[in-house]
């Protein structure tokens, strides 16, 4: 089963807007075990998207844009001229309009035709649409990422699932281990196995999507056994999520003082519904004031090896702990650019910590990205480490 996920709309042609939707669909698509042939993406032309998708000759077709109020959201129109010419039965237009206008007021409202079926918004107004026809299965969502990542996950997925059954596909999701050492692993084991293998690489590792039509277990157990160190989910969790359900079970709380990563760790804790029953506090102490003030970092620990620094890392960590009385401290302090790099700490240096009574663990590492990726990642870095403590 092969898709085409087809982007619509002049924000994405002109460069306005970052196509966020693509790397989504194309992310959830593998986890089905169902390959991405191409990604294109198209302006808002009529004509030019109806013979797009009625030329298909991929398995799936997953379209996102031009579904609002607005007179440049054509998608309604081009899904219409397309069933249109290849249903004879199909609503007259006015029947089509009326359908889409009384749904924004109704959302019990599943089913418009035979050949079309109405995909609820669970966040938003505009409906999608599900097609099948000369055996493509059509999927037309909004382009509002909320929206057609809440459309795909509550109405799409469900029917993909289906579809899909006949593949036998798995995902390992891996942290602190990354694509180029996955590959070289899995290579040794792929050369005995009849199976296809997608890395996808994440801010903290790389997931792994297995997917044949043949049995894979074989595959997934040896692969699993070579690199069981760096799972944290097989059922599609994430990373927080693994912390999460580690923090709850094993009766734990956290505190968290962020410099470098600007808050963005506590930001991914909190995503996860229920955490304040185990993140207690969370501080950017992002000055040397706020340091030493807040979190009781000792000046001359600033003084003599720097913010950016080991023992600066493991004072704030330790700090934060003491301070908020939690059973888990955790730090990043690091350098995102483009200034402050030296002679000795490069741009991109990063240290994060875990402090709990009985140990302190302090990493480093450089990580050349941009400002706002570094402190992505030096987020991910440190929850890498606390996922680490927890499973010992």
């Amino acid at each position: 089963m092969i898709a085409h996920i087809l982007s619509i709309g002049a924000e994405l042609t002109e460069g306005r807007v970052v196509n966020t939707n693509a790397t989504f669909l194309a992310q959830q698509t593998q986890q089905l075990g169902i390959g991405v042939s191409r990604i294109t993406t198209i302006g808002d032309d009529i004509q030019e998207i109806t013979e797009l998708l009625s030329a298909q000759k991929d398995t799936v077709v997953i379209t996102t844009g031009g579904l609002g109020p607005t007179h440049d959201d054509i998608t309604h129109e081009a899904l219409y001229a397309f069933c249109h010419k290849n249903f004879d039965d199909f609503l007259e237009k006015d029947e089509w309009y009326c359908i889409i206008k009384k749904y924004a007021k109704n959302r019990e409202i599943s089913s418009v035709h035979a050949h079309a079926q109405l995909l609820k918004n669970p966040v938003g107004h505009a409906p999608g649409f599900y097609v099948e026809a000369n055996g493509c299965h059509i999927f037309v969502l909004p382009g509002v990422p909320s929206e057609a990542e809440g459309m795909f996950q509550e109405e799409v997925l469900p029917l993909l699932k289906k579809m899909a059954q006949k593949y036998h596909s798995h995902t390992l999701r891996l942290s602190g281990m990354y694509e180029s050492k996955v590959q070289k692993i899995l290579e040794k084991i792929q050369g005995r196995s009849q199976v296809d293998i997608s890395l996808l690489p994440q801010y903290n590792g790389v997931d792994i999507v297995v997917k044949s039509r043949n049995e894979i277990n074989a595959f997934v157990d040896e692969a699993r056994a070579q690199l069981q160190k760096y799972i944290y989910s097989e059922n599609g969790s994430s990373l927080e999520e693994t912390i999460a359900k580690l923090l709850i079970d094993q009766k734990k709380t956290i505190a968290v003082a962020e410099s470098c990563s600007g808050g963005f760790t506590t930001h991914l804790l909190t995503n996860v519904s229920g955490s304040s029953a185990y993140l207690q506090y969370a501080v950017v102490s992002y000055s040397n004031e706020a340091k030493i003030k807040i979190l009781g970092v000792d000046p001359q620990t600033i003084t003599a090896h720097g913010a950016v620094s080991p023992e600066c890392a493991r004072e704030m960590a330790q700090g934060v702990r003491k301070v908020m009385g939690t059973d888990i401290g955790i730090a990043t302090t690091g350098i995102s650019g483009p200034t402050g790099a030296t002679p000795n700490k490069p741009l991109g240096l990063v240290y994060v910590a875990y402090a709990d009574s009985d140990h302190c663990v302090v990493r480093d590492k450089v990580i050349r990205r941009p400002r706002v990726e570094h402190k992505k990642h030096s987020a991910y870095f440190v929850l890498n480490l606390l996922w680490e403590r927890l499973k010992k």
